[in-house]
């Protein structure tokens, strides 16, 4: 690209307005350039992060000690753990109800991260 713009400079059958157009031209897209390589690096260390990421499975037997969840209610328990973090609350209340003393999913949530569970 700066070749090009070198070679155009000197090229005598370019006006001076040309030459002016063309080099605010290149200095655009060089700046543009710049940006997505500076973008690409960025990403690139985000998808080496990615792969490096590792999730540890829950504990869900401690899961079920800490909130003293009967027989009955532990299959029930186990799928809202193993499912995604944003139904942990809303699947535990469902489950606190059923309990004696019933629980509340926001306090249950809150033990199982004491506990260092979640």
């Amino acid at each position: 690209m700066r070749k090009f713009g070198t070679d155009a400079a000197k090229n005598n059958e370019y006006s001076k307005e040309l030459k002016e157009k063309l080099a605010d031209g290149i200095a655009d897209i060089e700046r543009t350039v710049g940006a997505c390589d500076g973008w690409a690096r960025m990403l690139d260390e985000a998808a080496k992060d990615v792969k490096n990421l590792q999730v540890e499975e829950l504990d869900v037997a401690k899961a079920i000690k800490t909130l003293a969840i009967d027989k009955a209610n532990e299959a029930a328990f186990k799928k809202v753990l193993l499912g995604p973090p944003v139904g942990y609350e809303l699947g535990l209340e469902q489950i606190g109800k059923k309990l004696d003393p019933k629980q509340k999913g926001k306090e249950m949530v809150a033990k199982l991260k004491s506990a260092k569970v979640l």
